[in-house]
């Protein structure tokens, strides 16, 4: 069963690879909208098999790629409790491989008070608007069965909806405008959530949306059935009357990532643009991948670990708007045919690879672990079937000197015989 599914697994790894090469193709600039298209035909082809491998790999009946086979056991002794165990074999469908982490948010679209540090960590979710006006907002979940929860507030009064609780709401906020040369806004406005307010129990899958009072989409978030999303909210900061620009520069214990247990890096310098901001990020931050999307003024950070941001902002253009931060998908939905796309086509691919790898590796050592025990058992009857002829056949050597000392006994009395019957016959020969 071992070898059948690292049989299996080895022709995963090897349509994985040849995905991530198209994809590193894919994203050379001097492709054009066809030639990533037809990139894309082929890596969907190579997503289609590996589907196909994990669904229909099976041993005695048995599917050992599809994610539902539980823990094993093989008795490998005569007695009871002698056997070896092998975990549950992971799924190696598209949708079991190549999460990742993300975190989506949109600059410059509010900000953080000088000074004020604020975090936004895996699952968590705060909101910093910029602008000014008079207007009443909402908080809107949309379960995607139709069903629609709407929390209304603008004032301070607690308006709690289930676990979820809208503790303050101030009037004074418009869209922030934005600019791709990291320009930034002037007047800020806080959205206070409440340390307690909590969405875990509250809608599993949907919209969640921000609406102003004529009823038109401020930010939306979407998410999938079963996803870790947000566990709670975070408070942002207080009001601000001015955000300066990226481009003023980033001191010390403005703005830091920390991927996964690894410490905290912080971006410092001074950037012209946006773009330069995410090459500072992707420079100084292993294993993180930022992109940003000039079109919608949108940086999205993803890495194969927890992302958390840190840091008191003071100097950067705005905090994260709308953020959004969950262990996003698997080999499910990849495309090429952008640039976007084909870095987050890598990560996930790299990311399957390491899944992969690690359930082959387990595999490797339950087989060498049999191995051994065969080899051991093999050495157990040959030093019984050893111990059973000692016990059984007759010693070869003893018999023999039991044999010649017979003949030899046999051999003197048939001599002394002899002399006893001559002596007779001598007698009567004198008599006669």
């Amino acid at each position: 069963m071992a070898q059948t599914v690292e049989g299996a697994l080895q022709e995963v790894v090897g349509n994985l690879q040849r995905i991530r090469e198209l994809s590193i193709q894919s994203a050379n600039a001097t492709n054009s909208p066809a030639d990533r298209a037809a990139l894309n035909n082929e890596v969907q082809q190579r997503l289609n098999e590996i589907d196909r491998i994990a669904t229909q790999t099976a041993f005695n009946g048995l599917s050992v790629l599809g994610g539902s086979l539980g823990e094993l056991s093989f008795q490998v002794g005569a007695n009871a409790g002698e056997a070896i165990g092998i975990g549950a074999l992971t799924g190696s469908r598209l949708s079991d491989l190549g999460a990742k982490a993300e975190v989506n948010a949109t600059l410059s679209d509010g900000a953080l008070a000088g000074g004020n540090p604020a975090t936004l960590a895996l699952g968590a979710f705060s909101n910093g608007f910029g602008g000014g006006g008079n207007d009443i907002y909402q908080l809107r979940f949309d379960d995607g069965a139709g069903n629609v929860l709407t929390v209304e507030a603008n004032d301070t009064d607690s308006v709690p909806i289930g676990r979820v609780t809208v503790a303050q709401m101030v009037a004074g906020f418009t869209d922030a405008g934005f600019g791709n040369d990291g320009s930034g806004v002037q007047n800020g406005y806080s959205l206070d959530l409440g340390a307690s307010a909590d969405l875990t129990e509250a809608i599993t899958e949907g919209t969640l949306s921000v609406l102003r009072e004529d009823g038109t989409n401020f930010s939306t978030t979407e998410f999938d059935s079963g996803s870790a999303f947000f566990p709670g909210f975070s408070n942002t900061a207080d009001t601000t009357d001015g955000v300066p620009s990226i481009a003023d520069g980033l001191a010390e214990g403005d703005f830091a990532i920390q991927i996964g247990d690894a410490e905290a890096v912080g971006i410092v310098g001074e950037f012209a643009t946006t773009a330069d901001f995410v090459s500072a990020i992707n420079a100084q931050v292993p294993g993180v991948l930022a992109v940003l999307d000039s079109q919608s003024s949108t940086v999205s950070v993803t890495s194969s670990e927890s992302i958390v941001l840190t840091g008191n902002l003071a100097n950067l253009v705005a905090t994260f708007d709308t953020a959004e931060a969950r262990p996003a998908g698997s080999l499910e939905g990849v495309d090429i045919t952008t640039i976007a796309g084909t870095q987050d086509s890598v990560i996930r691919v790299d990311n399957a690879l390491t899944e992969v790898n690690d359930l082959r590796s387990a595999l490797g050592a339950v087989q060498n672990r049999l191995e051994s025990t065969i080899a051991n058992l093999s050495t157990s009857i040959e030093n019984l079937s050893a111990s059973n002829s000692r016990i059984l056949d007759a010693d070869f050597a003893a018999e023999t000197s039991r044999l010649s000392k017979t003949q030899v006994l046999q051999q003197a009395g048939i001599s002394v015989l002899a002399q006893a019957n001559a002596r007779p016959q001598q007698v009567l020969s004198l008599l006669q």
